[in-house]
């Protein structure tokens, strides 16, 4: 286990979870050295408070599931403010560290306005793993009725998710990509929100 003393985040590796049907294989030392210095990024633009706050513990792993299910490449614990990570040779760490972190700020620290939010959609969200379409390609037809990618239109949450990672992890493709998608007016709206949330929880950006 690895302190990040700034924040007093402990870092473990390889721990399942049965109460919460998670399991975790240890990573190999060279993604888990990798996700260490991501870690001490994606930290360094939150307020410690918020951080001590609402972040315990992130725990890697070199493959992860949760209710059977293997494609995941994240997770989270709202009651032990706990963040599950898969780490390979995949450049997304900081992507998934501020997708599930955007969660549990959600949850614990402030919601989003549903309604403000919900009224750029131009349809339902689906709210069905089995019906999902797994594509994350750009696709005009969706940002144009305001989804980043068929992933954002599973739910408030993981639209919000997607949205507020790609604006966060400070990645050059990933902000070229939200510029673009932000010549549609509701991906546009969107974004506007996510800002204005973030707003008093960096310290910059």
């Amino acid at each position: 286990m690895i302190p990040f003393a700034a924040n007093a985040i402990q870092v473990s590796h390889g721990k399942n979870s049965k109460n919460l049907n998670i399991i975790c294989q240890k990573p190999k030392n060279i993604h888990a050295n990798r996700a260490s210095k991501k870690i001490e990024s994606f930290l360094r633009i939150y307020k410690n408070s918020i951080v001590k706050s609402h972040l315990n513990r992130i725990v890697l792993c070199g493959h992860l599931k949760r209710y059977n299910l293997d494609w995941i490449r994240g997770t989270y614990n709202i009651k032990n403010k706990t963040i599950w990570l898969e780490v390979d040779d995949h450049k997304d760490v900081l992507f998934i560290l501020h997708h599930e972190f955007s969660s549990l700020l959600m949850h614990n620290y402030k919601k989003i306005n549903a309604n403000q939010w919900i009224k750029h959609n131009n349809g339902d969200y689906i709210k069905s793993w089995q019906k999902q379409k797994w594509d994350w390609q750009p696709n005009d037809t969706l940002r144009r009725n305001g989804f980043l990618y068929s992933y954002s239109q599973q739910s408030l949450e993981d639209d919000f998710n997607v949205m507020s990672a790609l604006y966060l992890a400070g990645v050059p493709s990933y902000s070229r990509m939200l510029k673009d998608a932000s010549k549609f007016h509701r991906i546009k709206e969107k974004l506007n929100i996510v800002k204005r949330y973030y707003k008093e929880i960096l310290i910059a950006h």
